[in-house]
């Protein structure tokens, strides 16, 4: 109670004090004027409490609030002091000014058409910032003219006004006289600091934005525009520093986050740089460089995924002239799009040959060797070209066999003298084209010129072992490791050459004697593991790879290695545990082959739940990756779950509108569905997208087929055949035909055959065509036909022993059935091939054991053979066995539902 009752008695003194609120007010003053502002401040509010409506008292608080850049509290007393008596003298004019620092304008803009702001010069210079903040130019320049020029209100405006056309030098020169009179100015300290950072003069921004911090130390931004100007000064530590206690108020501040993502960036620390980036941007902070940021920092981590979903926006909105460009490219070839990558580089110019020359590479790599040559005449035009620029040009020449590389070679070797990397390269690339006396004299020159270390050895031991002189290569692999025992380079030409050798103890003593002094190398443990697993002790080779991990259980590439060795040995429970999320960490490790082989893992182990779970986890992770995508899809069709294929396939195709997998993927299974109104759009596109695809133009051919739009579909299979008569391709023509005459569908295909007398494909296609059009006769001669080429084929055997079976012929069809059993034991539509001929010869007991089993064989899920089963049964007179089967069998249709009602009858 004691306090409450001191607040009660102190207002009483001052309502009953001798003095006059005025003196009171006075007395404030003379408190403020000695720097006291604190003090005046619980003054004043002791004041208002006890004179509520006295407006001066609340227009000097305001006006401390202001200056303090407490724009809120400053607002809400100015905004009462108006109330009281609108005509205080500069009320009107702090009014208008905290209306727009609070960037409220149109208020600010109202405020001025008042009688009593137009008398005001510093109303008029603040309405000339709303206008122009709101572009309203010719608003603004029509007050500029009426405001007088004989204050620092009209010279804040005028350099506002400026600064606003782009005029920056003008604008400096303006402001610097009103700072020069009043350098407390807070207003115009902000604006000519902002005017410094627009104009590159740094540090003499970074000096007016801290007296604007003295000035406003309540005012937050002037952290984050300080933090600016120091990290553009590169003045990394001061950025974080400053913005310290911006980050203390509130952690998630987006601005400040950004800043200190582009900070760690500079500094290359790509974590935090991901990790402050990552918080900007979910909480509304976007703009390309961040983006950029983002994507290059998770490049740098190896989550290439992520920094393709954050670069291809990003590059969008940057000049070509960004890094975010190349960088882009590159993240392409790593995921694989490579058509997107090609189609990147070869429509814009302007790369660096370093850059050129690493895309150069990556494409070789995918087989894209057209757009290589492009790429070294890119780089040849360039100017200037130092000697590693030469060197990697030289390699990549002979890497797509242009031996017009040896010269740019030999022209590093020349002009610099002694260039080791050079040599080497020039030696191995001599040894690839099978110039071995070269190689080997630059091998010897290097054992003279460096005694001591171990590449000349490697080097000449390379060279024997392409010319499988394998002592002479052992030699110098000795004399390398004397050199320099467990050297991990020479461990590895070891293993090459125990490999060959089949000396796998050998290669196992170095690998071990490299990995005791590298023992994390995972290149050292999977050469130990393989000559381990090639010497038949495959499981010692596993107990290796699994101590090791024990002893390094955070290093990835291990587990990864362990994992995969184990998911090899069909260890999939080990293998599941070794690879789970929950002990692998997955963010910092997004290899495509880590989330399948553990999906595998968990699915042959007999976890499906776990597996779905593995494949939705992925896809929340990194939506940005194809294959993300696809293993989710593969998992939701396995589940059943057709609307989530359906949505998933629409989300990867907006996702990537160029990835043709997925769009003739998404038209195949609406296809399937039934879907034929959504197809025909998809069909559509893909058509406008890729005319000249196979792919495309079968799926038309497809869907012309299930409209009935027989002549159409030919047109276009026809199209196809001429491009190229695959087996497939010839059926689907022969059907479309068959629709319109059957005799040429025929003809059709006996023409095919007679051109292409070694596509057994076709072959075995037309014969079973002649099947299903039922011409046993001409059936029966091409298998026959078909056997003399393929006398052990057991599915020939057994559809040429039904259709003499069909004939009546069955002392020749038991012969070859017999012979197709013979061939296939526990194929199950051999086996019902044997059953129905053995009904045929009377012999049913035989037929029901027969059949019996091939039913068994497909898990009781082929009705056909059941019906069979089911007609041995009641011809052998084994009454409960059948009844129980009709009780057994789905619902049936056509053909197989009357037999069933037939047999039905007779138990």
């Amino acid at each position: 109670m004691r306090p409450a009752i001191w607040s009660i008695c102190l207002l009483f003194l001052i309502a009953c004090s001798p003095q006059s609120k005025e003196q009171q007010l006075q007395d404030i003053h003379a408190t403020i004027k000695a720097g006291e502002e604190r003090a005046a401040i619980i003054e004043l509010k002791n004041l208002i409490k006890a004179f509520p409506g006295y407006a001066p008292a609340r227009l000097t608080l305001g006006r401390l609030y202001l200056k303090q850049g407490d724009y809120e509290t400053a607002d809400k007393e100015l905004s009462r002091a108006y109330e009281l008596s609108p005509r205080q003298s500069g009320l009107v004019g702090d009014l208008t000014q905290i209306y727009v620092l609070q960037e409220r304008y149109l208020d600010a803009i109202e405020l001025g058409q008042k009688q009593e702001a137009v008398d005001s010069p510093k109303s008029q210079a603040y309405q000339i910032v709303a206008h122009l903040e709101l572009q309203q130019f010719d608003a603004a320049k029509s007050v500029l003219q009426t405001l007088p020029e004989d204050n620092s209100y009209a010279g804040f405006a005028k350099a506002y006004w400026q600064a606003a056309q782009g005029d920056l030098a003008k604008a400096s020169e303006t402001i610097e006289p009103v700072l020069a009179q009043s350098p407390d100015y807070a207003d115009a300290v902000l604006l000519s600091a902002r005017i410094d950072l627009e104009m590159t003069q740094l540090q003499s921004a970074i000096g007016k934005l801290k007296h604007y911090r003295q000035l406003r130390p309540e005012q937050g931004r002037t952290y984050l525009l300080l933090a600016n100007a120091y990290f553009y000064n590169d003045e990394l530590q001061q950025v974080k520093e400053t913005l310290e206690p911006v980050l203390k108020a509130n952690e998630r501040q987006p601005f400040a986050n950004a800043l200190l993502g582009m900070t760690y960036f500079r500094e290359q620390d790509y974590e935090q740089a991901r990790n402050y980036a990552r918080i900007a941007s979910s909480n509304g902070f976007s703009s390309p460089m961040l983006g950029y940021v983002l994507g290059a920092s998770f490049y740098q981590l190896e989550d290439f995924s992520q920094a393709y979903h954050h670069l291809a926006p990003a590059a969008e909105n940057l000049p070509q002239s960004h890094p975010a460009h190349p960088l882009l490219a590159m993240v392409r070839m790593k995921l694989g799009y490579v058509e997107e990558a090609v189609q990147q580089i070869t429509t814009h110019q302007g790369y660096s040959p370093d850059f050129l020359l690493s895309m150069g590479t990556a494409l070789a790599d995918s087989g894209e060797i057209g757009t290589v040559a492009r790429i070294i005449e890119q780089v040849e035009q360039s100017d200037n070209l130092n000697a590693e620029t030469q060197l990697r040009l030289g390699l990549l020449k002979l890497r797509v066999d242009d031996t017009a590389g040896f010269g740019h070679l030999e022209q590093v070797i020349l002009e610099k003298g002694e260039y080791p990397e050079a040599e080497l390269a020039y030696a191995m690339a001599k040894v690839k084209y099978g110039e071995y006396g070269p190689a080997t004299k630059m091998a010897k020159a290097w054992q003279q010129q460096y005694p001591e270390r171990v590449e000349g050895y490697n080097l000449e031991a390379y060279i024997h072992i392409k010319q499988q002189q394998f002592e002479q290569a052992r030699a110098a692999l000795e004399k390398a490791l004397s050199n320099e025992p467990g050297a991990p380079s020479t461990a590895l030409y070891v293993a090459q050459l125990a490999q060959l050798t089949e000396n796998y103890e050998w290669g196992e003593q170095h690998l071990n004697s490299a990995l005791a002094r590298h023992p994390q190398n995972p290149l050292l443990l999977k050469q130990i593991y393989l000559l381990s697993s090639f010497s038949g002790r495959t499981e010692q080779a596993l107990n290796t790879l699994e101590q090791t991990l024990s002893q390094y259980p955070k290093n990835k590439p291990i587990r990864a290695l362990v994992g995969y060795a184990q998911f090899h040995h069909k260890h999939f429970d080990k293998a599941a545990q070794t690879l789970a999320v929950e002990t692998f960490e997955p963010e910092a490790y997004t290899e495509k082959q880590y989330w399948l082989t553990l999906y595998e893992t968990q699915l042959r182990s007999g976890k499906p739940e776990a597996a779905s779970d593995t494949a939705k986890q992925w896809l929340e992770m990194t939506d940005s990756e194809p294959a993300a995508y696809a293993l989710a899809i593969y998992d939701a069709r396995q589940q059943g779950q057709n609307q989530r294929v359906q949505r998933l396939l629409e989300q990867a195709v907006s996702l990537w509108p160029q990835n043709l997998r997925f769009r003739v993927f998404q038209a195949r299974w609406l296809m399937a569905q039934g879907q034929l109104n959504k197809l025909k759009p998809v069909l559509d596109s893909l058509q406008s997208s890729h005319p000249e695809q196979m792919l495309v133009k079968e799926l038309v051919a497809r869907y012309h087929m299930l409209m009935k739009n027989y002549r159409q579909a030919e047109l276009v299979l026809m199209e196809l055949y001429q491009q190229q008569p695959q087996p497939e391709i010839v059926l689907n023509l022969a059907k479309a035909k068959n629709h319109r005459d059957k005799e040429e569908a025929k003809a059709f295909w006996q023409s095919h055959l007679k051109a292409h007398p070694d596509d057994y494909q076709s072959a075995m296609l037309y014969a079973e065509w002649l099947l299903q059009q039922q011409d046993y006769p001409a059936a029966a001669e091409q298998y026959q036909s078909l056997l003399e080429t393929k006398p052990d084929n057991a599915m020939l055997l057994n559809n040429l022993a039904w259709l003499r079976a069909q004939e009546g012929q069955l002392k020749q069809a038991k012969s070859l059935i017999d012979r197709a059993v013979s061939l296939s034991p526990d194929d199950a539509q051999i086996l019902d091939t044997q059953g129905t001929i053995l009904l045929q010869e009377q012999q049913p007991g035989a037929a029901v054991s027969v059949l019996r089993r091939a039913y068994e064989l497909t898990g009781k899920q082929n009705p056909a053979i059941g019906v069979n089963l089911l007609e041995a049964l009641v011809s052998h007179q084994q009454w409960s066995e059948a009844k129980v089967l009709v009780d057994e069998l789905p619902p049936l249709q056509g053909e197989l539902r009357q037999r069933v009602s037939y047999l039905k009858q007779q138990l």
